[in-house]
């Protein structure tokens, strides 16, 4: 949840801050061209940045928001995955009210920037990873006959402190 909410925050205060340039760069040009004549050494640099600033605005500035629009759609996915514990497709269609294949490919996306660590995807269903077991032994003391289980490598009598490696038992 950390990683898809610091991009978001990221690209959030990139477009902010090029949205201003933008703005800005608009009187930049205007007094740099009425300095152009009398202070070059200013009206030079002032009407580049400005023109710098308003022509990446206007044709980056949709990109940019565009791209913060997708982190947070994505970042709403993963709240609804990580927060309120929808596991399936369908799901996680009706409550952020999108189709079935924006959401799996919401859930690509997530998968393969790492927003969803310590979930697996099978089909149409996300979960929890949980590692598998180690096999379970049930045994009989050599030294007290008592019965007990483990699991691991080795266990240890709970009655007589007995230590029993796994590798040992029969298979």
């Amino acid at each position: 949840m950390d990683a898809v909410s610091r991009s978001v925050k990221n690209t959030f205060r990139f477009a902010l801050i090029w949205s201003i340039l933008a703005v800005v760069g608009i009187p930049m040009i205007v007094f740099g061209a009425i300095n152009l004549k009398g202070l070059p050494a200013l009206g030079i640099p002032l009407l580049v940045a400005g023109c710098l600033f308003t022509g990446t605005g206007f044709y980056g500035l949709p990109l940019i928001w565009i791209s913060y629009g997708t982190k947070r759609s994505l970042e709403q996915t993963v709240r609804a995955v990580t927060l309120l514990h929808l596991e399936t497709v369908p799901a996680l269609a009706a409550h952020l009210n999108v189709k079935e294949a924006e959401i799996r490919s919401r859930l690509d996306t997530c998968f393969a920037r790492g927003y969803l660590a310590g979930y697996v995807r099978n089909g149409d269903t996300v979960t929890p990873y949980r590692a598998p077991e180690a096999p379970l032994h049930a045994v009989e003391c050599p030294s007290c006959a008592a019965h007990f289980s483990f699991r691991g490598e080795t266990g240890t009598c709970p009655y007589c402190g007995t230590t029993i490696p796994a590798s040992s038992l029969p298979r």
